[in-house]
């Protein structure tokens, strides 16, 4: 029976090595609910309470909106909460082409002033053209298409944006954002939608609709966070504290585990959409309900796929399926849905050495960077015009 003891040790040995491996690649073991109770943004949440003191309001449907006349010195917003510095009419102006567009941080115009988004300069560079910016920080496509059905028959508009970043497909899978990112600075609660057995859109409300929803996360969080975490494909995919946690080979089983069963589900592969993924096949039963209701409205439709910094890399080395989200062009070409692909139409523009000057620090674009954005838009919306 010796050879048992030697045995476990030298997989408890092994596992312990496995453990520090990992933990040198930023990967440790934390287990549900401490990993989301050590890490929940406390601060975050007593704001969500106090009341809206910066540029984003709680909203029961959509998790979160924009304020209403917000105003500092980078941010405004109108009485719409749209970002804008001017209050919009429903009715369009009659000598106007209005463009109403749908996103998140990209479409917004993060780390970026009112003048240096990408709508302002579209209108500076066609004065034919209004352009509402409905975008919202940290938005899944779910929400910003879930705003655009809110907003549809409210505004007068001609053409309909809807943008599109990566993240936003990983944002799909989520109904609380530290489930996926322990340190996110939206501790909110979303709604996300779920494929039902005909491949239709299934709505998940949002568990946490009210300031008062969100008191019980500071009171008492481990009660709260399996009803929260249902329909939440991080929470559902994530391994659970136990007795034997103590062994090392038990903690590096779970993880291992947990990593084994969650690759075919993570909504990115290699650096690209993961075609197999729940991601992505919600991303495009939106992408085609988008189109149709807008054609529906008798408005046109765009689709906006926005490149990352190292995208445009990939352009300039000529390795355009290299792109993160080629796979999504591929089937927007595939299947008739328009859109623009806004990497492909800028990179020209973007000198290799001076690429930097056109992404701000946390790598949205710059005011140079969205100049170029608006520019391959109004070339493709001036044959329409």
């Amino acid at each position: 029976m010796l050879w048992v003891v030697y045995l476990v040790v030298l997989v408890e040995a092994f596992s312990y090595v496995g453990l520090f491996v990992l933990s040198r690649m930023n990967t440790k073991y934390q287990p549900y609910p401490a990993a989301i109770v050590d890490n929940l943004p406390k601060d975050m949440i007593h704001q969500v309470l106090e009341g809206p003191k910066k540029y984003i309001d709680l909203d029961g449907e959509l998790g979160w909106v924009p304020r209403t006349n917000y105003q500092s010195k980078v941010v405004t917003t109108n009485d719409a909460g749209m970002r804008s510095l001017k209050n919009t009419a429903k009715l369009k102006p009659k000598e106007k082409t209005r463009v109403a567009t749908f996103g998140d941080s990209f479409t917004f115009g993060s780390e970026t002033n009112d003048k240096g988004t990408w709508q302002d300069q579209l209108e500076s560079q066609n004065t034919k053209l209004e352009v509402l910016n409905f975008g919202v920080p940290a938005y899944g496509l779910d929400q910003a298409y879930m705003r655009y059905l809110r907003e549809r028959n409210t505004w007068q508009v001609d053409i309909v944006v809807l943008g599109f970043f990566l993240q936003m497909s990983n944002r799909l899978l989520t109904t609380f954002s530290p489930f996926g990112w322990p340190q996110s600075r939206y501790a909110l609660g979303k709604p996300r939608f779920t494929l039902g057995a005909d491949g239709n859109l299934v709505l998940r409300p949002n568990p946490l609709p009210t300031r008062d929803s969100y008191k019980p996360l500071l009171a008492n969080p481990v009660a709260l966070l399996p009803q929260i975490g249902r329909y939440d494909e991080n929470y559902q995919s994530h391994y659970d504290s136990g007795p034997l946690d103590a062994l090392a080979v038990v903690r590096f089983g779970k993880i291992c585990w947990s990593d084994i069963t969650r690759k075919p589900r993570t909504y990115k592969a290699n650096g690209q959409l993961n075609e197999a993924s729940e991601a992505f096949r919600i991303t495009t039963v939106i992408a085609e309900s988008f189109q149709n209701d807008v054609f529906n409205q008798g408005k046109e439709p765009i689709i906006l796929l926005f490149p990352s910094r190292e995208d445009i890399g990939h352009y300039k080395k000529g390795n355009a399926d290299q792109v993160s989200y080629f796979p999504l062009r591929k089937y927007l070409t595939e299947h008739g849905i328009r859109f623009l692909d806004v990497g492909e139409k800028i990179q020209a523009h973007i000198p290799e050495n001076r690429m930097k000057t056109f992404f701000a620090r946390e790598g949205h674009y710059s005011s140079r960077g969205n100049a170029l954005v608006a520019e391959a838009i109004a070339n493709y919306l001036a044959p329409k015009l």
